[in-house]
C-alpha cells in the first residue's frame, strides 16, 4: 500500500486529480489522508497554475499510461465541470464516472476484440460520414476526446453494445457496463444541453480545457 498524505504532494493537487490518477494506475493502491482535500471539483480543473504540479506528479507516479491519455480524461471531466453537470466528489458517481471514462478510453485504445474493433470504426464513420482509420490512429496518439466520445454515445443509442454478447463480454473485459455505460450517457447528454443553452458546444469547451492539461499539443 502507497500512502500519500497531503504533507508528501504539492497542497494545491486537487481530489479530483488525485482520484485520476488512483484509477488510472489502479495496479497501485493508494490512499489519500488529510482535510486539505476535501476542496471542491472547481479547484481541480479550472486553476492554471496547478498544471506544473499535475504534470509532476503525473511523472512522479508511473509511466504506465501517456499524459496525452491522462489529460484527455482531465479535460472530458473538465468540460462536464463547465457545463455542471460534473458529480460533487463526494458522489458516488464520481467515481463511476471517472473510472468508465478511463476503462471505455481502454476498451476504445487497447482492446483486441474483433467486434469491439467494428463497433468503434462504425461509430466513428456515423460521426465522420468518411474514412475513419486515421481518426483510429489520431485517437491512440490523443487518448478518448469529445468528439469520439459523442460518437460512441450516440452510435451506442442506434447499436447498443449490450444487445450483443460479443459486444457487451468485450466491455465487460474491461469492467464497463451497462449501468456505468448509462452514467455516462446520461451526463454527456446533459451537458451538451447546458452548453448549447449557453450558445457552446461540447467540442468546443473539451478543446479550452484539453489545452490546459497535461500532454497537450505545444
Amino acid at each position: 500500500m502507497i500512502t500519500l498524505s497531503v504533507s508528501t504532494m504539492p497542497k494545491r493537487v486537487s481530489f479530483m486529480v488525485l482520484l485520476v490518477f488512483w484509477v488510472m494506475f489502479w495496479q497501485l493502491p493508494i490512499s489519500v489522508t488529510g482535510s486539505e482535500m476535501s476542496e471542491g471539483w472547481s479547484a481541480s480543473v479550472l486553476l492554471h497554475k496547478e498544471r506544473t504540479e499535475v504534470a509532476e506528479v503525473t511523472r512522479a507516479t508511473t509511466q504506465r499510461a501517456p499524459a496525452a491519455h491522462i489529460g484527455s480524461v482531465m479535460a472530458i471531466l473538465g468540460t462536464f465541470h463547465e457545463a455542471g453537470v460534473l458529480p460533487s466528489e463526494h458522489d458516488p458517481e464520481a467515481n463511476q464516472l471517472i473510472h468508465t471514462l478511463i476503462q471505455l478510453q481502454s476498451v476504445v485504445l487497447k482492446s483486441q476484440n474483433p467486434a469491439i474493433h467494428e463497433w468503434v470504426l462504425s461509430s466513428l464513420q456515423v460521426k465522420s460520414g468518411g474514412s475513419v482509420e486515421h481518426v483510429r490512429e489520431d485517437l491512440r496518439r490523443t487518448g478518448l476526446t469529445m468528439e469520439s466520445l459523442e460518437a460512441f454515445v450516440a452510435y451506442g443509442q442506434i447499436s447498443s453494445p449490450w444487445d450483443r454478447p460479443e459486444l457487451s463480454d468485450g466491455f465487460h473485459q474491461y469492467n464497463v457496463r451497462q449501468e456505468h455505460w448509462r452514467l455516462l450517457q446520461k451526463i454527456l447528454v446533459t451537458a451538451r444541453e447546458q452548453l448549447r443553452a449557453r450558445g457552446e458546444t461540447l467540442t468546443q469547451v473539451f478543446a479550452r480545457q484539453r489545452a490546459e492539461m497535461p500532454g497537450a499539443a505545444r
